[in-house]
């Protein structure tokens, strides 16, 4: 029996009257938990690597429950708060509409509202993600930049 209630992936299946096994959200998670892994060692540690990690796992793995997005919550308020874009403010509105729909649907019998709270974190995913290959991308512009006046 499912028995989580965060917006995650697996929100809209058990809405719907999903009760099977979750084994795929397990191998998910495995798999996005090496992948942040390989990219931290690869890149170095950053706010939105430790946020992408703060959502990923709550948001592919099953059985999970909302107060398990509380750091992405705190990390992406502290993100916004420090860099002011639009990306950032963005991704903490979706990342805290999400936390609240979610908790409104635990207090009510309500698991249609976790459905759309689960749509909301995986917008705020899929623009942190864009905002980390943007930024990779800012990176080498500006390691390009200061290259060239070097010569």
């Amino acid at each position: 029996m499912f028995d989580g209630n965060a917006p995650n992936i697996w929100a809209i299946p058990i809405a719907l009257g999903y009760v099977g096994p979750f084994d795929a959200g397990y191998i998910a998670g495995a798999l996005a938990a090496v992948t942040v892994a390989i990219i931290t060692f690869r890149r170095g540690a950053s706010p939105h690597l430790a946020l992408l990690s703060a959502m990923l796992l709550p948001f592919l793995l099953p059985k999970m429950h909302e107060r398990y997005f509380f750091l992405a919550d705190l990390l992406s308020f502290s993100i916004a708060w420090a860099m002011r874009s639009r990306a950032s403010i963005w991704t903490c509105g979706f990342i805290q509409a999400a936390s609240v729909a979610s908790m409104v649907a635990y207090m009510g019998p309500m698991p249609w509202l976790n459905g759309i709270a689960s749509v909301a974190m995986a917008a705020a995913l899929w623009l942190l993600c864009l905002s980390i290959a943007s930024y990779r991308d800012e990176q080498a512009a500006r390691g390009l930049r200061a290259s060239s006046f070097r010569s």
